[in-house]
């Protein structure tokens, strides 16, 4: 067995925090679970948690200090999308969730509704162009008036 060598004032502390800790009795014994209690202590010094990242009413120990989390559980997200606007998603843990096109906007994606060789959200368009026209006119020197008509 290892022999050591303690501070008698560090035992009083220790000794002082047990009390606390039970309630005060003056004799000081060390039970299993204190010692593998000890044995089994984590140093919490490299954690960079902070009370933004933890749950809204959990708690946990980071630095040797206890935080009370603030982060808002906001439930599933289901986010529908009705026009090309960028969408805000509140702070907060989500537990899963969608994201969708509008049903009614999804209904307007079809290929019929798309230039052919044109591919939207994955519909591959095949509206084929129609003819075209265009009309112009123009007055000419002598006064008559030139009509055109493309089409």
């Amino acid at each position: 067995m290892a022999e050591y060598l303690v501070n008698e004032i560090d035992l009083s502390n220790v000794a002082t925090a047990i009390r606390q800790k039970t309630g005060g009795a003056n004799l000081i014994s060390f039970p299993d679970e204190y010692i593998s209690g000890i044995e089994s202590l984590t140093n919490t010094n490299d954690a960079n948690a902070t009370a933004a990242d933890i749950l809204a009413n959990k708690t946990a120990y980071a630095k040797g200090q206890k935080l009370y989390g603030s982060l808002p559980n906001k439930g599933e997200a289901n986010i529908e999308l009705t026009d090309l606007t960028t969408k805000t998603v509140e702070r907060g843990y989500y537990s899963g969730g969608t994201a969708k096109i509008a049903d009614a906007e999804s209904a307007k994606i079809i290929p019929e509704n798309i230039k052919s060789g044109v591919t939207v959200l994955g519909v591959e368009g095949t509206l084929e162009s129609g003819p075209s026209a265009s009309y112009s006119e123009s007055v000419n020197g002598g006064g008559g008036l030139t009509a055109t008509i493309t089409m």
